[in-house]
């Protein structure tokens, strides 16, 4: 039975890798006609995206759901789904996670005003056992991070999703900005490498 166990977490580590494509600005590359459309039509809306409160403790890191399905924006004939969080007075590290969602994907961030250096690069994380408030065995979390100097303090950003098939938007996330040494995804979201 572990053996069957181990086998099923495996096929869906390997589905995980091939079925989220990230939307990342290459560093370096200037922002393409769409990008800008995009993250104009986005900071329109700004006010209108849910706020997620940003976690500064490492001791408090903790997981919740929320759902997009009010903040539809259609850009150039896609649907787009956004919330917004809001950075301390002097910004940490920014360290977050949320459960891939079914399908394929695409998401990034943007400021609700001017723009920013996003995401480049992510890991993901299968769950090997049960969590509480995040999911089963087998699902897929994404880990992204982005260093402190690539926010201002007390600014808003709206990370935005969009979903190739039809699937509920609902995301449950873990969104931080964090201060100190040596801040690995294993420390920071220790209950996922339980």
């Amino acid at each position: 039975m572990r053996s069957l166990h181990r086998t099923v977490v495996s096929a869906l580590a390997i589905a995980c890798v091939f079925l989220t494509p990230v939307f990342a600005q290459e560093e370096g590359n200037e922002e393409t006609a769409d990008m800008q459309m995009l993250r104009e039509a986005l900071q329109k809306k700004a006010g209108e995206f849910p706020s997620v409160a940003v976690n500064t403790d490492l001791k408090t890191v903790s997981f919740q759901t929320l759902d997009l399905s009010k903040t539809l924006t259609i850009v150039a004939g896609k649907n787009y789904y956004a919330f917004r969080f809001k950075t301390p007075d002097k910004p940490g590290q920014f360290i977050w996670s949320c459960v891939e969602p079914m399908g394929t994907c695409q998401w990034y961030i943007v400021p609700t005003r001017g723009r920013m250096h996003g995401f480049t690069q992510f890991e993901k994380r299968v769950l090997q056992a049960d969590v509480q408030n995040v999911g089963t065995t087998g699902l897929c979390l994404l880990l992204q991070r982005l260093p402190a100097e690539n926010f201002k303090g007390n600014s808003e950003y709206i990370i935005w999703f969009s979903f190739a098939d039809k699937v509920s938007p609902k995301i449950t996330m873990s969104v931080n900005m964090l201060t100190g040494e040596n801040l690995e995804y294993r420390k920071v979201f220790s209950v996922l490498y339980q």
